[in-house]
Parts: structure tokens; sequence; C-alpha cells
């Protein structure tokens, strides 16, 4: 990989994202670029009705733009695009205090990919895939509604990588946990009544010691917020 400054990173993908209740960074897509979620918002009961991304902080303008940067700049040439993001994890993700042992290995980085926004394409699917192996000690979390991209991509022989957990959320709330994929996550409406509950909502809704959405736990279930 070519050096790739944070300045440079940064005029051509933009910044990484800041998600406070969590360990790490992130990146996020604008929600309304979703092509899954953007079906979903119209179905009532859907895990997509009411998007958390499609209000509060998400709807201020320079994270609009920020947002709006990151999607334009899947144009740019892939090998351009991974260099750049695999330098901003790089020279930005800080250890984290806690570590978490993942598939036999310990990780101190935490990185989420879609705080808000998904999946755009198998390119873009194969780009984070890319980047992922270039950070192997970091810790990447992709939670996803994609199941065609993802698929298509499986089909093509891709091959997840140690260090991330692909994570398929489910489309309804109350509803059955996706049955396409291994790890998996649902919404569910009365708090504390699963052993698969996200407790995030117990310590001011940040995830404190947890990292399990960033390992091969089966199924998280987040309540309804």
């Amino acid at each position: 990989m070519k050096s790739i400054t944070v300045k440079f990173a940064h005029e051509i993908i933009g910044t990484l994202s800041k998600p406070s209740k969590m360990p790490g960074l992130g990146y996020g897509l604008p929600a309304s670029a979703c092509h899954v979620g953007s079906k979903l918002r119209a179905v009532c009961g859907s895990t997509c009705e009411g998007c958390y991304a499609m209000k509060g902080n998400y709807i201020y303008g320079n994270v609009q733009a920020s947002q709006h940067k990151r999607l334009d700049s899947l144009k740019v040439d892939r090998f351009e695009w991974i260099d750049c993001m695999v330098a901003l994890i790089d020279k930005q993700l800080k250890p984290d205090i806690k570590g978490k042992r993942i598939r036999g290995k310990a990780y101190r980085k935490f990185f989420r990919w879609h705080d808000s926004g998904d999946l755009q394409s198998v390119d873009h699917l194969e780009r984070i895939v890319a980047v992922c192996e270039q950070t192997p000690d970091v810790a990447h979390w992709l939670p996803t509604r994609e199941k065609a991209i993802v698929l298509e991509w499986v089909r093509d022989g891709g091959i997840v990588p140690r260090n991330l957990t692909i994570r398929a959320s489910a489309a309804m709330i109350d509803g059955k946990a996706p049955s396409w994929w291994p790890n998996t996550s649902t919404v569910h409406t009365a708090k504390g009544s699963r052993s698969d509950e996200c407790g995030a909502y117990l310590t001011n809704g940040e995830c404190g010691t947890c990292r399990d959405c960033w390992t091969d736990t089966d199924n998280i279930s987040y309540p309804k917020h």
C-alpha cells in the first residue's frame, strides 16, 4: 500500500463517523441510499420504519454532507479507496481499554461499518473486505439487510475474513432472525424479555464492556427505541 496521509484520505473519501455510544470509529452513508431499507421504511412494523438514521443528529447538514461524500467516493478507483480507508483506520482508530477475544485472536480496536446506510453493491462489499484484510488487528462489524449483494459475493467465491463479522439484520420488529446467514440481529419491543438481548439500554445506551456485535454470537436482539 502506498503512503497515504489523513488529509489526502479525507479529500478522497471524507472523514470517518464517530458513533458516540460505541468503541472506536465507524463509517456511515446516507440512509436514503439504502436499497432494501428504503423499501422497508414504507412498511408498517418493519425495523426501518421510523429509521433512526433519518432523524436526530443524522439530519444535520454537516453530517449529511459527510455521508454523501463517502457515498460519492465509491466512484473513486477501487485501490485508491481501499488505501485511503486503511490509512484512516490505521492512523485514527485508537485501542480500546478492554480487549475481546474473537475467533481465537485478541482485539483492542473495533470498527463499525454503516452506523447509517448499507451496502451499495458487490464491489462495495469487496472493497470493505479488502480493507478488513489489510487491517488484521482491527475487529470489524458489518450489519446489513442487503441479502442479494452478500449472497452474490459468496457465490462469486467471497470469503469472510477472520476479523470481520457480517450480521444480517431482520426486516420486521418482533420478527424472526434471517435464515440466510449465520450471524444475525433482530429488534424486539419488550425490554428484558430475551436472553440474546443487547443490554446497552442498561448502560446509558452505550456498549460499555460488551463487544458481542463483533463476535460470532448467533443473534443480537436490540430493544426497539
